[in-house]
């Protein structure tokens, strides 16, 4: 299903208020978005094992990826049809955490 209008997910980004203090950063995932919506992690098919053995990046004790240039390449690396990941455009992106009010 096609969306019918902008996704929240572009809403947030196109404010550019960057992200909201008090956060704990976890890390970066590299996910593949469709019509603008992030919808394939890099989980889902198993390059989180390729980028380790490719281009010696780990995640963390977190599950995720420590630096933007780590992720970046990463990113980049999935994006080739080498990779055999979903086609379409992957970007690093920045998980954070907050403490519930």
């Amino acid at each position: 299903m096609r969306p019918s209008g902008p996704s929240g997910v572009f809403e947030c980004v196109n404010l550019r208020s960057g992200i909201a203090e008090a956060g704990d950063p976890a890390g970066f995932e590299p996910l593949n978005t469709e019509y603008g919506i992030p919808a394939c992690s890099w989980l889902c098919g198993g390059q989180e094992k390729d980028c380790a053995e490719r281009l010696g990046v780990r995640p963390n004790r977190r599950g995720f990826i420590d630096t933007y240039a780590e992720a970046s390449r990463c990113a980049e690396y999935i994006s080739t049809p080498e990779a055999g990941a979903e086609p379409g455009l992957w970007l690093p992106w920045l998980v954070t955490t907050y403490r519930s009010r």
